[in-house]
C-alpha cells in the first residue's frame, strides 16, 4: 500500500503558516504510483477533498485509486486530534456509498474481510 495526501495545516502547530499542499502534484504522485505497481493498494484520501473544491476523491478513483477510506471515530472523540481540525473533512459511509455510486462502480468487500 502507498499513500500520497496534500498537506493541510493546523492552526496550532508549527507549520499552521505554511501553504496547503498542491492536489494536482499529489495526483501526480498517485498516478506515478499505479504506474509503478499497478497491484498495489493506493487509497483516495479525505485531504483530496477539500483544497480542491471539487469531487477530487471521486476522480482520484476513477482513474488512479483503488481504495477509499471510511472514518469511524465517533464525532464527540473527533475533537481530541489534531487531524481533526475544524475545516477537516472526515470521510463517513454515507459519502464513500455516494462516491462510489457517482463513479459507477460497486464496493467490494474490505482487504481484511
Amino acid at each position: 500500500m502507498v499513500s500520497g495526501s496534500p498537506f493541510i495545516q493546523h492552526p496550532i502547530t508549527p507549520l499552521a503558516h505554511m501553504p496547503p499542499g498542491r492536489v494536482d502534484i499529489t495526483l501526480n504522485f498517485i498516478a506515478l504510483a499505479r504506474l509503478l505497481n499497478p497491484s498495489w493498494l493506493i487509497p483516495s484520501v479525505s485531504a483530496l477533498e477539500r483544497p480542491a473544491g471539487w469531487r477530487t476523491t471521486q476522480w482520484s478513483l476513477l482513474r488512479v485509486a483503488n481504495v477509499l477510506t471510511i472514518n469511524f471515530t465517533p464525532e464527540i472523540e473527533q475533537s481530541k486530534y489534531l487531524i481533526y481540525g475544524k475545516d477537516r473533512y472526515v470521510v463517513r459511509n454515507d459519502h464513500v456509498i455516494e462516491i462510489v455510486a457517482l463513479a459507477g462502480l460497486e464496493r467490494g468487500p474490505s482487504v481484511f474481510a
